[in-house]
């Protein structure tokens, strides 16, 4: 599974089946990424190879006063299907591997083509 990386203003993170737990997906994401103001878009990219975009200020939102854990990463829960952020409402696009033709169709392909 690859490590998060950057492409433009995108912070894009992997998160293998075994983190979900129901609709829940547990990750996480190193402090310094939301502190990255040009970093716009948030993409986690499930196994099935759905892509689930989340605008990072909403990410900012919701996990302000969240506890770092020791490594400097902060906890939490993507719910594809209710659109939450830890049980919480945000902006949400999800697409599905059949869904794939979007503005977003270029970045998609490449990063699944590092896959």
């Amino acid at each position: 599974m690859p490590r998060a990386a950057t492409y433009q203003d995108v912070w894009v993170r992997y998160i293998h089946f075994t983190w979900q737990h129901g609709d829940d997906w547990r990750t996480d994401i190193q402090s310094s990424v939301l502190h990255n103001l040009a970093l716009k878009t948030a993409l986690f990219i499930l196994d099935d190879r759905s892509c689930v975009f989340i605008p990072l200020n909403e990410l900012r939102h919701i996990l302000a006063g969240v506890v770092c854990g020791e490594n400097g990463a902060i906890p939490f829960n993507v719910n594809p299907h209710s659109k939450t952020v830890n049980e919480n409402r945000v902006q949400m696009q999800v697409i599905r591997p059949q869904e794939k033709q979007s503005e977003n169709r270029k970045m998609i392909e490449k990063l699944l083509d590092g896959l």
